[in-house]
Order: C-alpha cells, then sequence, then structure tokens
C-alpha cells in the first residue's frame, strides 16, 4: 500500500503498487474479479475500517504495476460491502 486519501467528498482513495508486476502481464478484468470479492471481505470484518463503514464511505481502490502504470481501479459503494 502506497497511501489512502480522504477527498472532500469523503471517499476513501486507497492507493497501491504491485512493485514485482507488470502490466502487460495482467488481464485488468482477471485482476479486479479475483480481488474485489477479498476487499469486500476485508471491508466488511476489518475493525480498523468501522468508522468508515458507520460512515457509508465509498471507497475507491487503484493498482498500478512496478513502472506507474494503471493495472486496475474500482469503486465500492456501501451497499456493496455491506
Amino acid at each position: 500500500m502506497d497511501s489512502v486519501n480522504l477527498s472532500q467528498e469523503g471517499e476513501l482513495y486507497f492507493y497501491y503498487t504491485l512493485p514485482n508486476k507488470l502490466k502487460s502481464g495482467i488481464n485488468p478484468q482477471a485482476f479486479t474479479a479475483f480481488m474485489l470479492p477479498e476487499i469486500v471481505r476485508n471491508v466488511r470484518v476489518n475493525r480498523d475500517l468501522k468508522m468508515h463503514r458507520d460512515s457509508s464511505v465509498m471507497m475507491k481502490f487503484n493498482y498500478r504495476d512496478q513502472n506507474g502504470e494503471l493495472i486496475a481501479d474500482f469503486a465500492l459503494s456501501p451497499e456493496g460491502y455491506r
């Protein structure tokens, strides 16, 4: 994880870099399909995120490869993690 940012609009952004991966070797749709269920599970049970769940925060995830190229970005709405 590189950073987390809470926007003025109340959206929580998570930024990740995959240091040993290149965008050319990753299918973005397959990556999202693999990651999203785990992220939803984590958001639902992670005690550190309780305050954000209770506030119905939109969570956005951004993944980049070792060169900073975008692999995938997706959003998780409150309806998605409840």
